[in-house]
């Protein structure tokens, strides 16, 4: 993936002067672009600063997720429901995301596929439309629980352990 592109009838495509391409020392392998597999348009790119300063690019379409490897490589991590945009946060090693159908998950950087919420059950969440992290607290908006859409609740996660929603 590049940064700050140009694109003009004289060079054609490329990267504009003193920016360089995202993950400069991966190696360059065939899908390095994310060419193959998603089977849709994407819809959101998230990058993450992990607490050690390294960075993981992720992308979505509206039924798909992706992680770029340190490699360069991408690789699926999740198929969704037909949803809206993915909405993403991070958090150390943790990267949050949601879509307002499916319920909210995280995956963990280094493990393949993702997690889900073990206590969302116990407080009736089905859905969010918005998941963000605040001063190391992940907060939930328009909830929907109990098959009911609240578009002005918000839910947090215990301050001590982000995966933890249940009071």
């Amino acid at each position: 993936l590049l940064q700050n592109l140009r694109a003009d009838e004289r060079h054609g495509w490329g990267v504009r002067h003193g920016f360089t391409r995202f993950n400069p020392d991966a190696r360059v392998p065939g899908n390095c672009d994310l060419h193959e597999g998603p089977t849709g348009s994407l819809s959101s790119l998230f990058s993450h600063t992990r607490s050690d300063g390294s960075k993981a690019l992720f992308a979505g379409t509206n039924s798909q997720l992706y992680r770029q490897h340190p490699d360069g490589m991408w690789s699926r991590i999740a198929t969704l429901g037909e949803g809206r945009r993915v909405v993403w946060a991070g958090l150390d090693e943790l990267v949050f995301f949601t879509n307002a159908v499916d319920r909210p998950a995280y995956h963990v950087i280094g493990e393949a596929g993702i997690r889900q919420f073990s206590d969302m059950d116990e407080i009736g969440m089905r859905s969010a439309g918005v998941v963000t992290v605040w001063n190391g607290t992940v907060f939930f908006g328009d909830i929907e629980m109990d098959g009911l859409r609240v578009g002005c609740r918000v839910l947090w996660g215990d301050a001590t352990n982000p995966l933890l929603l249940a009071p």
